[in-house]
């Protein structure tokens, strides 16, 4: 019966889209964590915003696990360069959870994954103030080429 009702089990797909660079938040268990993106030029990307002036959250998950996912676009002439500062809220449900965020980039390299536990339940409360993660330093080199780096 178990191996049954295993069988019948459907992974979701949950495909964000590519990036000059991508960040997925995904986090052990339920609750609804949010990703949050302050985007170079004031924009803040999140649930309630999912468009930026650079990228878009385009995947939202508010039941368990993640992912949420944000790109910041390929197109060098909406590219901003600058700090681009990642952070997380425990919305709801998700205390006692630790949570994974992951930066992979377009020109290749290292993804840089950080993990942190989620902290207490915030609300709309940790909307504008969520846990910092990361930051993603966006460049360009003498060449004027885009480079992107994580810390």
């Amino acid at each position: 019966m178990a191996e049954q009702g295993l069988a019948s089990l459907v992974t979701p797909n949950a495909a964000g889209s590519r990036g000059f660079f991508t960040t997925m938040l995904t986090w052990d268990g339920s609750g609804d964590v949010d990703l949050h993106t302050f985007e170079p030029g004031g924009a803040h990307v999140y649930f309630s915003h999912p468009g930026g002036q650079v990228g878009a959250l385009d995947l939202d998950n508010t039941v368990a696990n993640g992912p949420e996912h944000y790109y910041a676009s390929c197109n060098t002439a909406q590219l901003q360069e600058g700090s681009y500062r990642f952070g997380i809220n425990n919305y709801l449900g998700a205390t006692g959870r630790t949570a994974t965020v992951q930066v992979t980039f377009a020109q290749g390299g290292q993804p840089v994954t950080r993990e942190l536990a989620v902290g207490a339940e915030r609300a709309t409360g940790g909307n504008h103030d969520p846990l910092p993660v990361l930051t993603v330093s966006v460049a360009r080199d003498a060449n004027g080429k885009f480079q992107a780096t994580a810390h």
